[in-house]
């Protein structure tokens, strides 16, 4: 491979004898294994260690103990058995919402509007909403882009600087950067409805087949009430199903499971009250996911108190 800098680089993209890559590639799965088995062995050996019935990793373990190098670099680079095949197709990576821009259609006004959005006398805008109305009146060549997690408002000449915004997020450790109001798990997913002192609500979504880790808090006691599917509960050393509309409560200091036993998602409405409510306030004592468990078997029976 040869790398080119600056007006070399410059010079050979103008000569036009040369192609972009793209980064789409095209490879049966066979071929993919044996490329990984030549050059990644170690990418191949957790994929085996997957495959199959009782397999002894997860996906999502495999992919955390994954080297952190990009198939380009990985296979790509190394492989002699690689074609280029020129395509003249439209194609965009959509990295910014400049790309964006170019796109969608805009409407009379010379604007993007998507979303519930209601727009009075503003040109050359790119207004997203989501999960609520965006009103917006007398702007000119302004984004405007409103998430379930934050709202960006900026000019359309500054997009190419939201990177800083979101390293400056980062830098003063804002909990924006670290979870998102959705945050999905093996097992399903979680999003935040509410938050404030001492309290929170989450609504929990479990997938068919799935059950949360056997788990306790120190700082926290939970309210979980059922309002779709069908919910197996254990609550220290009792198991009870829990049907839409009924309603169990987590002790404090409690260890408890949530499982879902039919064949539809289980949604529950969870509050959360005590000091302290954080994530990392969770004791797990068994967990399907291969996440890390308290080991002592002595530990978890004393845990599993009425």
């Amino acid at each position: 491979m040869i790398v080119l800098y600056g007006h070399y680089q410059e010079a050979f993209l103008q000569e036009g004898d040369c192609y972009w890559n793209s980064g789409i590639f095209m490879f049966t799965r066979k071929t993919l294994l044996h490329g990984f088995a030549l050059h990644l062995p170690e990418v191949a050996a957790l994929l085996e260690e997957v495959r199959g019935q009782g397999a002894a990793l997860s996906l999502a373990e495999a992919y955390q103990r994954a080297p952190n190098i990009s198939l380009d670099h990985g296979l790509m680079e190394r492989s002699t058995q690689v074609a280029v095949v020129p395509v003249d197709m439209g194609w965009s990576d959509v990295g910014t919402w400049s790309a964006l821009w170019d796109l969608f259609p805009k409407d009379a006004q010379g604007s993007i509007t998507l979303g519930r959005t209601l727009n009075l006398d503003s040109r050359d805008c790119l207004i997203l909403a989501q999960d609520r109305l965006v009103a917006t009146l007398g702007l000119q060549d302004t984004v405007v882009v409103d998430t379930p997690d934050a709202t960006l408002v900026c000019p359309m000449s500054r997009v190419q600087e939201v990177k800083d915004l979101v390293a400056e997020l980062s830098r003063r450790q804002m909990v924006e950067t670290e979870w998102p109001v959705t945050v999905e798990r093996p097992w399903g997913r979680f999003t935040v409805m509410e938050s404030g002192p001492a309290y929170k609500v989450k609504l929990i979504v479990v997938d068919p087949g799935k059950r949360l880790s056997l788990q306790m808090h120190h700082q926290r006691a939970e309210h979980w009430v059922v309002v779709q599917g069908t919910a197996l509960v254990t609550i220290g050393r009792e198991l009870r199903r829990v049907a839409a509309n009924e309603s169990v409560f987590v002790p404090l200091n409690t260890a408890h499971r949530l499982e879902t036993p039919g064949s539809e998602p289980l949604s529950i409405i969870e509050v959360q009250t005590g000091a302290y409510l954080e994530e990392d306030d969770i004791i797990r004592l068994d967990d399907d996911f291969w996440r890390q468990t308290e080991d002592s078997e002595d530990k978890i029976a004393g845990e599993l108190r009425p």
